[in-house]
């Protein structure tokens, strides 16, 4: 579970977090198809990473908000390098 965790982030675009408490390593097939025109009649098409993971693996992806640090840098100066 700790790597599908590390392989959502790129596919949310937003972190995620494993809290299933699983520890042993599984084989997954998930079936989920992203940006595809909204014009396809496919019903894989239509089908959103939160649904394909519930529908595929049995799991629920559940939003949360959550204070996170973050480093911001605002300044930044090239220092001269003498002889």
């Amino acid at each position: 579970m700790a790597a599908l965790a590390r392989f959502l982030p790129g596919k949310l675009k937003q972190p995620a977090e494993d809290l299933t408490g699983l520890t042993s390593n599984y084989d997954v097939d998930l079936e989920w198809v992203p940006d595809l025109s909204a014009n396809s009649d496919s019903d894989l098409a239509r089908t959103d990473i939160f649904t394909a993971i519930r529908n595929s693996l049995g799991l629920r992806l559940q939003p949360r908000r959550e204070q996170v640090e973050i480093i911001a840098i605002d300044h930044i100066e090239r220092v001269p390098i003498g002889n």
